[in-house]
């Protein structure tokens, strides 16, 4: 039973099934009903588009090696206020049917991931108390199992931005980064100054975090300093700081999740209220 993947079975499951149709892709169920590892079921099914439609799910949760927990997730991401109201016009009909059914048939044997829908963002509201009387109640069963994603911030100093093969240069009056396919030059204003890279460390390691911070993230103030990525570059005049990150357009892999530039920057810029509240920086 493993808990983790390797980063060249995850790249692999990456490209073969999740956003395929993206490029134009045809899935390949062979390979997808091939999977004998719950952990890379539940990553697919955690990482799912659903532009890509629902034939990837109804693999997953048909297949035997499934764990309970991952069916419980798809489930609860799945458009159930539709098909209280009406199963025929929801778009999740056959998918929510097929869960239905495997679980009256006691189909999955195992339940060895934690998950409850309700510490997950994506479930869609629907009427609790009519699914408990619609749907099997297994489904609606304590969290069990281990955890095996990590706490984000816990983690977050461990993302790893994808063949970014990319050259930074300083110059007296102008910062470069460049790649294979491009050159971005930003001409520094005359009336900035640049901040040394020992400044920068030196505010960040006195620095308290506002409370409101702790607290959205549930851990000590060293594991969240320890989860800041450092700007490339800091600038600063009588009225403004000018902060500058430099992200891979391409998704960002942490511990057996991905995650979208998105998703990286604005948890990045929430840290930046911190050079607004401090002017020793």
């Amino acid at each position: 039973m493993k808990y983790k993947i390797s980063k060249k079975r995850t790249k692999f499951l990456r490209e073969k099934f999740i956003e395929y149709s993206f490029h134009n892709n045809d899935l390949d169920t062979k390979a997808l009903d091939a999977i004998s590892e719950p952990i890379e079921l539940d990553y697919i099914a955690k990482n799912h588009n659903y532009d890509d439609g629902n034939e990837v799910l109804m693999h997953i949760v048909n297949n035997s090696n499934c764990d309970f927990s991952t069916v419980k997730m798809i489930f609860f991401r799945a458009d159930l206020n539709g098909f209280l109201i009406d199963s025929k016009k929801s778009e999740d009909e056959f998918l929510i049917k097929l869960i239905i059914e495997n679980c009256e048939e006691n189909f999955y044997k195992q339940e060895n991931f934690f998950y409850n829908p309700n510490e997950d963002i994506e479930v869609l509201e629907f009427d609790l108390i009519l699914a408990k009387k619609t749907f099997p109640s297994a489904l609606f069963g304590n969290a069990k199992g281990k955890r095996i994603e990590p706490n984000f911030a816990e983690k977050f100093h461990k993302r790893n931005i994808i063949d970014s093969k990319i050259e930074i240069k300083y110059e007296t009056n102008n910062f470069k980064v460049k790649s294979k396919t491009f050159t971005f030059e930003y001409n520094i204003p005359k009336d900035f100054i640049k901040h040394q890279d020992s400044v920068v460390e030196d505010f960040l390691r006195k620095f308290d975090f506002p409370d409101n911070l702790n607290k959205s993230f549930n851990i000590t103030e060293k594991q969240l300093k320890s989860a800041i990525m450092k700007p490339y570059l800091t600038l600063q005049n009588s009225e403004f700081f000018i902060v500058l990150f430099i992200f891979n357009s391409k998704s960002l892999l942490l511990e057996n999740a991905i995650t979208n530039v998105a998703t990286i920057m604005r948890n990045e810029f929430i840290y930046l209220q911190a050079f607004y509240s401090n002017n020793k920086c």
